[in-house]
């Protein structure tokens, strides 16, 4: 079923520039995907305990959780990353799921709604 980021993801690689990106605006947490026009590749970052309050950071149960799925440890100052392709209908998939799950799993938001969604094309 196509959803608000299924179809923020598909303009994300299908129109803008070379600096695209969207932001999923998750109360107090983020993740954010960059791209560009007609690249199957895009850079996914989530947002670390380095950007967060301190009420609302991550706990080492969360931290580890989020590795398990996939994420990148982010360095010094910098966010949970990861790389993705997107050459089939498999793999696009395969993303939007990632990030529904980590949304639902390490920040505690079951559905990703159009109006949580800021998309940039340069």
């Amino acid at each position: 079923m196509k959803n608000a980021l299924h179809d923020s993801l598909k303009r994300l690689i299908e129109e803008g520039g070379k600096q695209n990106f969207l932001i999923i605006n998750l109360g107090e947490y983020y993740i954010q995907v960059a791209g560009e026009y007609y690249s199957s590749h895009l850079l996914l970052e989530a947002v670390s305990n380095h950007y967060l309050p301190s009420t609302k950071q991550l706990n080492l149960s969360l931290q580890k959780k989020i590795i398990d799925l996939g994420w990148t440890e982010p360095q010094k100052e910098g966010n949970y990353s990861c790389k993705m392709s997107i050459n089939s209908t498999k793999e696009y998939d395969f993303c939007i799921a990632f990030i529904e799950k980590t949304a639902k799993e390490i920040y505690d938001v079951d559905t990703i709604t159009n109006s949580m969604i800021e998309l940039n094309l340069e």
